[in-house]
């Protein structure tokens, strides 16, 4: 879903060599806040180097699995179709297992805990240490990684974490859906010690009611912010 647009925005500032400019600060604006498909695709051109969003795709899975995130990968760009000449999915170790309660979207693919340690290394890097600054120690800088949570904070849609914590406290986050899953993931810079959240709920139906899982996405952010 659209909360594999944080690693775009990795790997979209990994390819910059200063600020981005007014046209790319766009195209992040519109990702983050309004969780653009096209503004999604276009980023990982710029990560691929090239004009061509499935090269942008593979680029982008190969930088996953660089970080360790083995189950993360995008075969098909958003809104696009398989082509002959790409992969149209990848077998991991998560979607291998035999006891899934549901059937994964085979063209892109995460789980929660790899989103999770994706936004803790977000949030390392942004204070000078962990994962993303070990693996591209001169493609990334603490200071692109705060841009990147900066830029996710400014995300005033799918408030599913937001709604659970005070309203002055920030959270850097990113939500995505479909018919029948709904999620967010974020950084919640809590007075007490900051967290990282990863919610997503699923039921096995056409249509999940917004009315019946947002409250409990909502709570579930409540509980863990009290404790």
């Amino acid at each position: 879903l659209s909360i594999l647009k944080i690693g775009i925005f990795v790997e979209a500032y990994r390819v910059l060599d200063g600020p981005p400019d007014a046209r790319v600060q766009q195209l992040l604006f519109e990702t983050a806040t309004q969780s653009s498909n096209y503004g999604a695709n276009i980023l990982m051109e710029l990560a691929a180097g090239i004009p061509n969003t499935y090269e942008g795709a593979a680029v982008f899975t190969e930088s996953m699995q660089r970080l360790g995130l083995v189950n993360t990968f995008m075969a098909i760009p958003y809104d696009a179709r398989a082509v002959e000449t790409r992969p149209s999915t990848f077998t991991t170790p998560a979607n291998s297992r035999g006891d899934s309660l549901f059937a994964a979207d085979p063209a892109r693919q995460t789980t929660a805990a790899e989103i999770g340690q994706l936004l803790a290394m977000l949030y390392y890097c942004s204070q000078g240490g962990g994962t993303l600054l070990a693996v591209y120690p001169d493609a990334i800088t603490p200071e692109e990684c705060q841009e990147i949570i900066d830029l996710m904070v400014l995300n005033e849609e799918g408030n599913l974490i937001r709604f659970g914590v005070p309203n002055d406290v920030p959270v850097s986050h990113k939500h995505g859906w479909d018919g029948s899953t709904h999620g967010d993931a974020g950084i919640v810079y809590s007075p007490n010690r900051d967290f990282v959240i990863v919610t997503y709920l699923h039921e096995q139906i056409d249509w999940l009611v917004a009315d019946t899982s947002f409250p409990i996405l909502r709570e579930m952010a409540r509980i863990t912010y009290n404790y």
